[in-house]
């Protein structure tokens, strides 16, 4: 005889259908009822953990699984591991994740959906290897699954192995036909591999056959751009908008075109109108900025590029546990100079020449551990400080609460960082732990930190100001998300080893 549901965990069962049928009002009573009568037990925490994650509520979500795993008396199904794992994943915990995917594929190995979380979160901090890896089981377990392969020609992208992923786009392509991301991935493909006629006639294709599909017409608008057709670019881009207005990537992309058009006013125009959206957005601020200078706003460029003001610089304090400050950057050079994640320029990433590694934030953190804390006290008296001098855009838009990412950045000779920013982050900054002599003792600017020059050119009325940091070791900066910067080729032996850092907002 079948076991009868208890009280509570029925009226979670139906508080889930009620939210099904669009009753969310009656689905969030029915939970709060399952949980008064029932808060210890593990079923109904899971099912009410579940209404959390289909309402957007990770949080509750992380906090009920939680609960119902730790009060399963009998084996924990692997369903349950997973659910956790997802709804960490919502709150932007990748680490913690990762270990929730791995218990619960540790509880049943061919659970399609946990390897594909998991590859989905390997490949959020960086670890596009162990991405690949997951995605790959998935591809063993259903030979159907184009999705995966889909995934792992993007990461093989990421890592310049362009026979690889051709490979693995063109087994995506034969299993489902017709998918606009594939197509958009493949044309991507074919820019970064020097064909952009292949990569623009492909694309154009694309967008005839989807002609809804944002990312095809972005992806179009930035191949038109690479190409320096600023004028068709910038019209294919203002559709993607119009289509995805919310997307900063799209906007940015049309504010950029309209510059380097020598629209100006337009551009300035795209930048205050997302900045409208999403208050403080470091991609929109540093269109804004490159806007001003194109207008020879003096006045309103010399607020945004306020280098005297919003550029830090300090010798860390010796971390407990350590001898001294150069114990301290040899072990964090060891970790940070030898972490399984690096890779050569990737795809993404402002490193030309040079290891970039993904997430430093996850286990073994190792000495990582001490410089996250010393970064988040550093950030936190940064942005208190900031808010105590003249209101300008930067300082009046502080985020209620951040999180960090940080990552390594190995350099040899001819390394170096293209001009670049941090779109979604608040303050970015970088620690220095190993320098060549030729840095460290040198005149300069060889290897050092240059703010103010944009990646490539725009017609404009004033020549963007400039400021340099010298590195050292056991140096912390920081700075505005929103500040171009780079750093300048050396030529000599030795390797500069640094982290790189972000403080996020939390929720965007």
């Amino acid at each position: 005889m079948a076991k009868q549901k208890s009280r509570g965990l029925a009226m979670a069962i139906q508080a889930r259908e009620a939210l099904r049928v669009g009753r969310g009002a009656d689905a969030q009573d029915l939970a709060r009822c399952a949980l008064a009568a029932e808060p210890r037990n593990p079923d109904v925490l899971h099912e009410v953990g579940e209404l959390a994650l289909e309402t957007g509520d990770g949080a509750a979500a992380c906090d009920l699984f939680a609960k119902a795993i730790e009060r399963r008396s009998a084996s924990v199904p692997a369903l349950w591991h997973i659910s956790l794992a997802q709804a960490q994943v919502r709150c932007g915990k990748l680490d913690a994740s990762i270990r929730s995917f791995q218990e619960g594929l540790a509880v049943d190995p061919d659970d399609k959906a946990g390897w594909s979380g998991l590859g989905r979160a390997l490949h959020g901090i960086g670890d596009l290897r162990g991405a690949i890896e997951a995605w790959q089981r998935v591809v063993v377990l259903d030979r159907s699954a184009w999705g995966p392969c889909n995934d792992i020609g993007s990461a093989w992208m990421e890592m310049r192995e362009w026979e690889r992923a051709e490979e693995a786009f063109c087994k995506a392509e034969s299993l489902r036909p017709g998918q606009g991301i594939v197509a958009v991935n493949r044309a991507t493909l074919d820019q970064r591999r020097g064909r952009p006629d292949a990569a623009i006639a492909a694309l154009e294709r694309c967008v005839a056959e989807h002609p809804d599909y944002a990312a095809a017409h972005a992806g179009l608008g930035f191949a038109l751009r690479d190409a320096q057709r600023y004028s068709e670019a910038a019209s294919v881009l203002r559709r993607a908008t119009e289509m995805a207005p919310a997307n900063a990537t799209y906007a940015c992309g049309l504010g950029r075109a309209l510059l380097e058009v020598g629209s100006a006013d337009e551009a300035l125009s795209v930048a205050t109108g997302y900045l409208e959206r999403r208050r403080g957005h470091s991609g929109a601020r540093a269109l804004e900025s490159l806007a001003r200078i194109a207008l020879g706003d003096a006045e309103g460029v010399t607020s945004l590029l306020d280098y005297q003001r919003f550029v830090s610089t300090a010798k860390l304090e010796t971390p407990a546990g350590f001898a001294d400050l150069g114990a301290f950057n040899a072990a964090l050079a060891a970790h940070a100079g030898a972490h399984r994640t690096l890779v050569s320029s990737p795809l993404s990433h402002a490193t030309k020449d040079g290891m970039h590694s993904g997430s430093l934030l996850v286990e073994p953190r190792g000495p990582v551990a001490a410089l996250e804390q010393a970064v988040g006290l550093a950030v936190t008296a940064y942005g208190r400080a900031q808010s105590q001098g003249a209101k300008n855009p930067f300082s009046e838009h502080r985020p209620r609460a951040v999180f960090l990412k940080m990552w390594s950045v190995v350099l040899a000779r001819g390394g170096h960082q293209i001009a670049h920013i941090h779109p979604e982050a608040w303050i970015s900054g970088v620690y220095y732990m190993q320098l060549p002599i030729s840095i460290r003792d040198g005149g300069g600017p060889e290897g050092w930190l240059e703010f103010g020059e944009p990646d490539g050119s725009v017609p404009a009325r004033m020549k963007a100001p400039t400021h340099m940091v010298r590195p050292e070791e056991g140096l912390l900066v920081l700075f505005p998300s929103y500040f171009y910067h780079r750093t300048i080729p050396f030529d000599g032996p030795g390797t500069r080893i640094s982290i790189a850092f972000d403080a996020v907002p939390l929720g965007g």
